[in-house]
């Protein structure tokens, strides 16, 4: 779970971190805040529709989970910053993604788990930025970000039990099954091959 609690943190924090710095960038404009709130907002319902549809143990097993990694990454920012400079938009992060949605939902069927809303929300973060048209992300800030956490899924899975990365592809397969949206479908479909987690046809 802590993999892709982290990408899931992860992959929100970077795009609306996303800002023009340095005179590199030349006229490129980085992502409005309605755009930040596109990109990021279909994993966050993602999250927060799956959260509070969980059976009581496992909700509160998630929201944990993206509350001690926002910790975590909070502490380690105050320990070379300092108290006051420390970056707290983790903690509200954490925070806003364990908030009540708007209108009740149902419970979801008992075999719904924390790792199956982790990795549809993951995909779903992924697609958004990929599918993304240029207006509303750099294609520079685009690859940038999804490389970076890619990468990251990749380092810590070579790092796991074999079963691990088993279960991932299962994961990441089960929600493409369940997309609805034919864009998003396509790329969840074929992200495990994409990034060499999984051979062509496993």
């Amino acid at each position: 779970m802590h993999i892709l609690t982290e990408g899931v943190l992860g992959l929100i924090a970077a795009i609306r971190s996303c800002d023009p710095s340095g005179d590199d960038r030349g006229a490129r404009a980085g992502i409005s805040a309605e755009g930040k709130a596109r990109l990021a907002g279909r994993g966050i319902r993602i999250v927060q529709d799956g959260l509070h549809s969980l059976a009581d143990d496992d909700q509160q097993e998630l929201a944990r989970a993206f509350r001690r990694l926002a910790g975590a990454i909070h502490s380690q920012d105050m320990a070379c910053r300092g108290f006051w400079a420390a970056d707290r938009s983790p903690l509200e992060l954490a925070d806003e993604l364990c908030l009540l949605p708007d209108e009740p939902l149902a419970r979801a069927s008992s075999s719904t788990t924390p790792t199956q809303i982790l990795a549809a929300a993951y995909l779903a973060l992924l697609g958004s930025i990929e599918l993304a048209d240029e207006d509303t992300i750099d294609r520079h800030d685009a690859v940038e970000i999804t490389s970076a956490w890619t990468g990251t899924l990749l380092r810590r899975l070579a790092q796991a039990p074999a079963e691990d990365r088993q279960e991932l592809i299962h994961l990441f397969q089960q929600a493409a099954r369940e997309e609805t949206d034919p864009a998003h479908k396509a790329f969840a479909s074929g992200f495990p091959e994409t990034i060499a987690l999984a051979e062509e046809g496993d």
